[in-house]
């Protein structure tokens, strides 16, 4: 019995990891994982895009298909627009998104929109910071799956029957 829970246990956990998210979202490894380009620095804790130009990315693969939903918080000393995309070698998706002058961090969670990924396609996801008189400050970048597609009821019923099977050859052996 011992075996089985602990057995049970270890495969709810693998099952909770089952899709990718950002190396370092929340920069508190400074800019570890993340490819900067134009004026991006490390703001201690949070990445600081400055004006115009300035990109920073990051490749993915995901495990999971399914529609996923975006989370980050920011702060702007002004107004600014703020793209964020994903490019594979399927598709390349932007959306822009304009963010209001902030006394303090904000967060911004999607939807919308959101945006369904595919299983083993790696993406490259990338913060543009594309208009604005000042810097932007990037924290807690994160990915939630919102939905994924439904479980193949022939696989689904295969693999219950298996695991009922096994489970009544255990209790029979008096193993379990």
């Amino acid at each position: 019995m011992k075996k089985f829970i602990l057995m049970t246990i270890m495969v709810f956990t693998l099952c909770g990891q089952a899709f990718a998210n950002f190396t370092n979202g929340d920069f508190s490894s400074g800019l570890a994982g993340w490819t900067p380009s134009g004026n991006v620095t490390d703001g201690g804790g949070y990445a600081t895009l400055g004006a115009p130009t300035a990109q920073i990315s990051q490749d993915l693969t995901f495990a999971v298909t399914g529609e996923y939903s975006l989370s980050f918080r920011y702060q702007a000393g002004a107004a600014l627009d703020l793209a964020y995309g994903f490019n594979s070698s399927t598709f390349d998706v932007v959306y822009d998104i304009p963010l209001l002058q902030t006394s303090g961090w904000e967060t911004n969670t999607t939807p919308p929109p959101t945006i369904e990924l595919i299983a083993g396609e790696t993406y490259t996801f990338s913060f543009y910071h594309i208009v604005g008189p000042v810097a932007l400050d990037l924290d807690d970048v994160s990915l939630s799956l919102i939905t994924s597609p439904h479980v193949p009821a022939p696989g689904a019923i295969l693999l219950g029957s298996i695991g009922l099977s096994f489970v009544g050859w255990m209790r029979r052996r008096r193993t379990l």
